[in-house]
Parts: C-alpha cells; sequence; structure tokens
C-alpha cells in the first residue's frame, strides 16, 4: 500500500490507477469522482487535465483527504 505524506513534493503527478491504489478503490470509482461530481456532494480530488490526460497532484490529494478526516471525541473532535 502507498502511502501520502504531508510534505509530498507538489510537482509529483498520480495517474487515476496510482490514486485508485492510494485510496484502495477501483479506477472506476476515481472516473465516477471526477465526471459525477454532483453525486458526491460536489466534492471530488483536484485534478489536472492536459488535453486527455488526467493527472492529480499528490499534495493536493494528501489536502483533499485531510479535510475528511475525523477526529476521535466528535465531528470537531470535541467531546460530547
Amino acid at each position: 500500500m502507498k502511502v501520502i505524506h504531508a510534505a509530498s513534493d507538489d510537482r509529483t503527478l498520480l495517474t487515476q490507477a496510482e490514486v485508485a491504489e492510494i485510496l484502495r478503490v477501483s479506477t472506476e470509482t476515481v472516473k465516477d469522482w471526477r465526471l459525477r461530481p454532483e453525486r458526491y456532494r460536489g466534492s471530488r480530488p483536484p485534478y489536472i487535465k492536459l488535453g486527455r490526460i488526467i493527472r492529480y497532484r499528490k499534495a493536493a490529494l494528501a489536502a483533499w483527504l485531510a479535510r475528511y478526516e475525523k477526529r476521535s471525541g466528535g465531528e470537531n473532535g470535541k467531546r460530547a
């Protein structure tokens, strides 16, 4: 399993297959996120489109994941 580090190089670009491997989802799921964001409340990993080529910045993927990270003790890390 690949690991994303917070100090990732902003210039590192990942393929759809690499993103799928990192997140442990299918490549079709990653493609669906990109093509149908309305199904996922408008949220999708930020991507770069170069003609027909799709790439994802490693650092942007890590930042996108961090927004969904839950802390113990409730939604905002506060204990009830």
